[in-house]
């Protein structure tokens, strides 16, 4: 499910970082430029009427997504994960979970711990 309000925490309240702090450390910002550009352009031909919109859309299939793979690894039911999402955000979702059931077939991922 989405990041915890209070952080993530170990067992004795240690707190560590989430998987998105200790990527970020190492990830070049170089893509990211390039879409804000694309996205400026899209917004002179009129295509969209300001910056965040695909990026909100994009955030929310993400969080989404995020929250399939803990559905998974929890043998929970995904149903409610999807219930009211709208069609575009919803494909955009399950095609992220698809491509982590694909990564941890190919990576023989075997979860220890959660």
């Amino acid at each position: 499910m989405p990041h915890p309000k209070l952080g993530y925490h170990l067992k004795d309240g240690t707190r560590v970082p989430g998987t998105t702090t200790i990527i970020g450390r190492f990830k070049d910002s170089g893509a990211l430029l390039y879409w804000a550009c694309e996205q400026g352009k899209a917004i002179e031909r009129g295509e969209i009427g300001k910056l965040y919109d695909r990026r909100d859309a994009a955030a929310e299939a993400g969080t989404i997504a995020h929250g399939l793979v803990e559905c998974h690894i929890n043998n929970d039911d995904p149903a409610a994960m999807l219930d009211g999402v709208a069609p575009d955000i919803k494909e955009k979702a399950e095609q992220a979970f698809e491509s982590y059931l694909l990564w941890a077939r190919t990576t023989n991922l075997k979860i220890i711990e959660q």
